[in-house]
């Protein structure tokens, strides 16, 4: 390849890394470290080295200066704070090429160029406000000029450069002694063999001195009275996982990147090969001194002192050697042919590409973003609300992005700091101070228990979630309400038991916290983790609001039988709720596969998934000033009527079945002191432009609410797919009484197949469920086998698989679930199966008279079960009333089969 093609492509690299680094540069905010930087770069130039030097920083001040002076030009948002990391990091790309080349031979110094413009860590570093791209470029160029120098006396201005870019170098990053710890050891090699003048190179040490004497002296008693917390460091699991990075980041699973890392090493030890055998020995001796030393002597710095810890990032210096090292391994195989060379290449950049787009793709892989964070809590921020920031980072973050009034209390996890037990009483006193606290736990969540657990344990979990990759907790405070009868404990199967509950006031406004506390006993040991579901619900089965959290919180998983489990839980009424009662519900579900126990009755038989506690009361409360507690899923602006403007709606599902029920969220704003009731319809409309089903926009109860100008509210409106619907899309449009149609989206229905005939079945049936349907027949197997008349054998662990036929008999207005029970003799519940029929897909609405549904469940026989015989029972109920329909004879269930249950 000719010099000018080489720079071509070196070109090439450096608009590719510029591309790479300035790419969504700005899309993700400000976190962790970076705000260190943005501080410094907010003071005076002597209050920078003061209180860098203060505060015991590793990252020496140089990058504070330079984006101090870049941010007074440019300005401040987080790409100009990012923009320095990635100039650096494309001005690395020419160097390391020209080391390449030095060192071995262009087509080494092409390979590490282009590798180093694609490499995962690089790109990273090269969007992060922090020092790691300039110490990497200053490095990279002492070596560089350390090399020139090595082979030629070189003038004085060369030499003058060495020593100023050394003393940067340092003073961008401490770790950056160890490179010329690298240098000055193989000075010491190359003297010993007496190969190398030492008279220069005294003085230009003797240069490089004086500054660090006269002004660098202090850092050197600061980095040995530095004192990290303890960290249990493994010397070899540490440099195979600082490489897995060097080498594709973290954004691949830990077994693609330890293949990855294969590759690479395999390069390197084929290019030191090389080296060698080109007698160039002592050039392969170099790059291994450059690659290892520095990550020895930070291990054995650390390990000796306690000192700062090396951590990846610290160790960025030697990532230029390590490239080097696998770029000579791909250009040697140019000796087998060019089309070797070019499979090696694909080889050693591929796994790099791979990384990179699940970076760029998987949002997994982003940083933190406090900006959603902040928002969120300035939208929903109340008086009486406090904050608590988990970590020494977490709260400065935070701050750059908040605008709110709520107080900041801040956990700083540094040794000596912040005892449990202080913890606690901080905690104590922020929830006698305040009605809510909001929760910012830190990034790696170490030290977030003693906080957490204390607030699951004293007050009530409304939120928690990930915003942005950024989590969110909190917490609604106050004593425990008074406590509220049962009839009798409400036992879920043999697992646990409600003993008793506590809920706040029956009535609240849109907007308030229901605060409800749940005393659980277990009835045997809880050896997997459960879920706790909490719901609003109104008389027309609409879920309003729903929490699920871990039972006894997050923080615990075992729970011995006979202990008290107390679960406190803060359910937020929606803001724009009609005035209205709902019912407050409670379930509880497996956490590894989502199956929900059953709650028995007095008789000991299943009696449905959810247990109503109570009614709650909804009363109209004052509007809030935000439209973003609405929590409306796609803003509008369609007046209607001039009385009434729509501001938002929501269409909740974009995929259903014929017979299923969608059910459109309105979300209404008035324009009037005294608006008119709202005269609309909400159409479905085929693809021919008919209208396949309608349903009026409800206004008898509107007028004598008393809702004013400003005043915003919600409607749910029910939209029946119908029963004989062909598939395809549909358009949801609002129609007003006067003026053009609003089309609010489209959905999908997705018709199925029907039959009208019934095959042979191993079990025959006769009982009709009232005038819905009639139970024609079911098929009983095992899992892998077919089924058989007679009792069905099985084991515990066993999946049983029921097939239900049913023969509709007419329209359903209602949509009802099959129940599936496998019961012992003393009615006690072994397995279940509860869900719409046909797993889903043939709701009761959907059926037409005279079809056929094969409907399948499938019954896991509980480990514990009982050897002896089981019967299975069916039937079918209301989920939102728990009504079972019964049969002609007066039963509300069928016996469709039996099973003999052997260990």
């Amino acid at each position: 390849m000719s010099a000018g093609t080489a720079r071509g492509v070196v070109a090439l690299a450096c608009l590719l890394a510029f591309l790479l680094r300035v790419l969504h540069a700005s899309d993700q905010g400000i976190w962790g470290d970076e705000i260190f930087s943005i501080w410094y770069s907010g003071m005076s130039l002597p209050d920078i080295i003061r209180l860098n030097l203060a505060n015991l920083d590793a990252h020496a001040p140089l990058f504070y200066y330079v984006l101090k002076f870049w941010t007074m030009v440019a300005g401040q948002n987080e790409l100009v704070f990012r923009f320095p990391s990635a100039f650096f990091g494309v001005l690395a790309i020419p160097l390391i090429y020209l080391l390449g080349k030095h060192l071995a031979d262009q087509n080494t110094g092409i390979i590490a160029s282009v590798m180093m413009a694609t490499n995962p860590f690089q790109v990273w570093y090269g969007q992060e406000a922090r020092t790691y791209a300039l110490t990497t470029l200053l490095t990279l160029l002492s070596v560089l000029l350390f090399c020139r120098l090595l082979q030629q006396k070189g003038p004085l201005w060369l030499w003058a450069g060495y020593c100023l870019v050394t003393l940067l170098s340092i003073s961008s990053h401490y770790y950056a002694f160890f490179i010329l710890a690298v240098e000055d050891l193989w000075l010491l090699l190359l003297l010993s063999r007496g190969k190398l003048e030492w008279r220069p190179w005294a003085i230009a040490h003797a240069v490089l001195l004086a500054p660090l004497l006269a002004g660098l002296w202090q850092v050197g008693y600061m980095m040995l009275r530095y004192r990290a917390e303890h960290l249990p460091l493994n010397p070899l699991g540490t440099v195979r996982d600082y490489l897995v990075q060097y080498t594709v980041g973290w954004f691949v699973d830990p077994v693609f990147g330890e293949w990855a890392l294969a590759a690479f090493v395999a390069f390197a030890a084929v290019g030191l090969l090389w080296l060698f055998r080109a007698r160039k020995t002592w050039l392969g001796l170099f790059l291994s001194f450059y690659l290892l030393v520095p990550i020895s002597g930070a291990l054995a710095y650390f390990w000796t002192t306690s000192g700062f810890p090396p951590r990846e990032r610290y160790l960025v210096i030697v990532t230029p050697a390590l490239y080097l090292l696998v770029a000579a391994g791909v250009a040697a195989s140019r000796r087998l042919s060019p089309l070797v060379m070019g499979l090696a290449i694909l080889v050693a950049l591929s796994p790099q590409a791979y990384a990179l787009g699940n970076y760029y793709g998987q949002s997994r892989y982003a940083r933190p973003d406090y900006r959603a964070v902040a928002r969120h809590i300035q939208s929903w921020e109340d008086k009486g609300d406090a904050i608590v920031a988990i970590g020494h980072l977490t709260a400065d973050v935070f701050r750059y992005y908040y605008k709110g009034s709520a107080p900041i209390t801040q956990f700083r996890y540094y040794p000596g700091e912040n005892s449990r037990e202080e913890i606690q009483r901080k905690l104590h006193r922020l929830a006698q101070e305040n009605k809510r606290i909001w929760l910012l736990p830190s990034g790696d969540g170490r030290d977030d228990p003693d906080a957490e657990e204390w607030l699951n344990d004293n007050a009530y979990e409304v939120e928690n979630h990930w915003l942005a990759r950024a989590r969110l907790a909190l917490y609604a405070t106050g004593p425990l309400p008074s406590e509220q009868p049962l009839n009798s404990a409400a036992r879920l199967e043999t697992k646990l038991e409600l003993a008793s509950y506590r809920m706040s006031s029956g009535q609240a406004m849109s907007g308030d916290i229901l605060r409800l506390a749940l005393n659980w006993r277990p009835l045997e040991d809880l050896g997997q983790r459960y879920k706790v579901s909490v719901r609003l619900r109104d008389d027309r089965g609409h879920i309003l609001r729903q929490a699920d959290r871990s039972l006894g919180g997050a923080l615990r998983s075992n729970f011995p039988k006979g202990s008290e489990v107390m679960d406190r839980v803060g359910l937020r009424v929606p803001n724009g709720m009609m005035p209205g009662a709902l019912s407050v519900e409670v379930a509880i579900y497996r956490d590894s596969d989502g199956r929900s126990l059953s709650f028995l009755d007095a008789n000991g038989a299943p009696s449905g998934t959810w247990l109503s506690l109570g009614r709650l009361q909804v009363v109209k409360g004052p509007a809030p000033a935000s439209l973003d507690r609405f929590e409306i899923p796609q803003a509008a602006s369609y007046d209607v009527n001039g009385d009434w403007r729509l501001v938002g709606f929501g269409l909740g599902r974009d995929t259903l079945m014929p017979g299923e029920r969608l059910t459109v969220s309105l979300f209404w704003q008035a324009l009037t002191k005294a608006p008119d009731n709202i005269k609309a319809t909400i159409k479905l409309i085929d693809q021919q432009g008919a209208v396949a089903g309608e349903s009026p926009v409800p206004t008898e109860r509107q007028a004598v609410l008393g809702w004013t100008e400003g005043d915003v509210f919600r409607e749910l409106i029910d939209l029946s797919i119908p029963a004989n619907a062909t598939g395809g899309r549909y358009v949801v449009s609002l129609a007003p009484g006067l003026g053009s149609e609003l089309s609010l989206g489209q959905v999908a229905v997705k018709a199925r197949e029907r039959r009208f005939d019934m095959s042979a079945v191993q079990q025959s049936s006769s009982a009709a469920f009232g005038a819905l349907a009639r139970l024609r027949g079911s098929d009983l197997s095992r899992e892998g086998s077919e089924p058989k008349k007679g009792a069905l054998e099985t084991r515990p662990g066993d999946k049983l698989t029921l097939v239900l036929y049913w023969e509709a008999l007419g329209a359903s207005a209602e949509s009802y679930t099959v129940f599936t029970h496998l019961l012992d003799g003393g009615g006690r519940m072994w397995g279940q199966h509860d869900g719409i029929p046909a797993l889903g897909t043939a709701p009761t609405p959907g059926w037409v008279t005279g079809e056929i549904v094969a409907d399948r469940h499938d019954i896991v026989v509980k480990e514990d079960a009982p050897a002896g015989e089981y019967v299975i029972e069916v039937g079918l109920y209301d989920p939102g009333t728990g009504r079972r329909l019964r049969t002609e004879g007066g039963e509300d269930r069928v016996i469709v089969g039996k099973a003999v249950v052997r260990k």
